[in-house]
């Protein structure tokens, strides 16, 4: 292939012999005019760091449960997270009334799937709301603002 004038080779590697290094060293190559090697090493480094981050690397939270008492809890949305405080509550059959506090920069809200009601919050503030929970039902909490749940802010209640 021709490029600008200059005769360029093209050419495919199966992908299972490509190592780490393999690729660092055609890139160098392939960008020696643009960028040295070690340049090439941590550019690939922070592109590999970033991956792992975006698809949750590191350790995984504890799932966190707790206990409403006396037909009440309170649970809360930490400062800079988009999850809840507790993954899963256990509830008696009757009112449930929650008290939602959102510690985090950004609004969002708590819902149940399939029952009325919404404790909503602004950004740094905190709401109340109570649902009526059906005795031996499981039922599904989220945050309904943007793709919040879709992110994780999401639990469960299982009512006894």
């Amino acid at each position: 292939m021709t490029i600008n004038d200059k005769q360029v080779v093209v050419s495919r590697l199966p992908t299972s012999s490509l190592s780490f290094d393999g690729v660092v060293s055609m890139f160098a190559q392939s960008h020696s005019h643009f960028i040295s090697r070690s340049i090439a090493i941590v550019f690939l480094a922070f592109v590999s760091a970033g991956t792992l981050v975006a698809c949750g690397g590191g350790e995984a939270r504890k799932e966190v449960v707790t206990s409403a008492q006396n037909g009440a809890i309170t649970i809360k949305t930490p400062a800079g997270q988009t999850r809840f405080d507790i993954d899963r509550i256990n509830a008696a059959a009757g009112p449930l009334t929650v008290t939602y506090v959102n510690e985090s920069t950004s609004a969002h809200n708590f819902m149940i799937h399939d029952l009325d009601g919404v404790a909503s919050s602004d950004a740094q503030s905190t709401s109340e709301a109570t649902f009526t929970l059906e005795v031996g039902k499981t039922y599904q909490f989220f945050c309904a603002l943007f793709s919040h749940e879709a992110q994780g802010m999401k639990g469960t209640i299982v009512v006894s």
